[in-house]
């Protein structure tokens, strides 16, 4: 089987809640990363920045101040956050159906495929951890109905 047809099994059985894929939060700002997208993060400090500039020439610059402060500590508890979500769904978008893009994210590494009946060890049976395991094997045995995923 190839590996496209492999990809498409992995995503619908994503979709379907059979297997979790976790992504880890640096994929989302990573200079290198085949997933993060600088013009997404740029856009947060525009938007969280207009209104203060606003603020600053309506009410002054004690108003200004003020809400600078409140904007950094909204984008100090959710710029990450936000960042991580939008690149999962630009993933679950793209990725999944691109398989050269899905290639270069599985070899960046920060992937991890999991059965959810599985543990939260990497080395678990049914986790499969990219770039050292080979996400085809674990798509095969989806395909195959088995129950465990074999790393070896």
């Amino acid at each position: 089987m190839d590996d496209a047809r492999l990809l498409a099994l992995l995503a619908a059985a994503i979709a379907r809640g059979e297997v979790d894929m976790d992504l880890d939060r640096g994929l989302a700002t990573h200079v290198h990363s085949p997933v993060a997208s600088e013009a997404e993060g740029n856009l947060l400090l525009l938007a969280a920045g207009a209104p203060v500039a606003i603020l600053w020439w309506w009410q002054g610059h004690l108003a200004g101040l003020a809400g600078a402060a409140l904007a950094a500590l909204a984008l100090s508890l959710f710029y990450g956050r936000i960042l991580a979500w939008r690149m999962r769904k630009r993933v679950l978008r793209q990725a999944l159906c691109e398989i050269d893009l899905w290639r270069r994210l599985w070899r960046f590494g920060g992937v991890t495929l999991r059965r959810p009946e599985a543990s939260g060890a990497k080395d678990a049976p049914d986790v499969c951890a990219a770039p050292d395991q080979s996400w085809q094997r674990f798509a095969r045995k989806l395909d195959q109905g088995e129950a465990r995923y074999s790393a070896g």
